[in-house]
Formats: C-alpha cells, sequence, structure tokens
C-alpha cells in the first residue's frame, strides 16, 4: 500500500491499494464511488476507485 501526495496539489493525494496495477495502466478505474454518496460524512472529498471486477484498487483524497 503506498500513498502519493500530487506533485502539483498538496492538498490531493492517492491511496495505492495492492491489487492496484500501477503507472502505465491507463483507465485502470472501471468505477468511482465518492465517500459523501454513501454516507453522511464530514471532511474531504474521497473517491474509491474500482476495477473492472469490482475490486476496490486506490482512493484519491482531496482535502
Amino acid at each position: 500500500m503506498t500513498l502519493e501526495v500530487s506533485a502539483d496539489d498538496d492538498d490531493v493525494a492517492y491511496l495505492i491499494l495492492p491489487d492496484h496495477p500501477r503507472d502505465g495502466v491507463a483507465g485502470i478505474s472501471r468505477k468511482q464511488i465518492r465517500l459523501r454518496d454513501l454516507l453522511e460524512y464530514v471532511g474531504p472529498d474521497i473517491y474509491f476507485d474500482f476495477d473492472e471486477g469490482g475490486k476496490l484498487v486506490g482512493a484519491e483524497i482531496l482535502a
């Protein structure tokens, strides 16, 4: 598991989970779900990325 902070914006980070294929794979995220759409939540926007099989592969955090 790796947390990468954007080189362009310190308020953006991406959590790469073990099943994520890493760099060089365009369009890996087949579905993205925002945490705020699932439950009442106060905090930064968090988006969960899923692959074509429905497996969670990463999460984007926008502070």
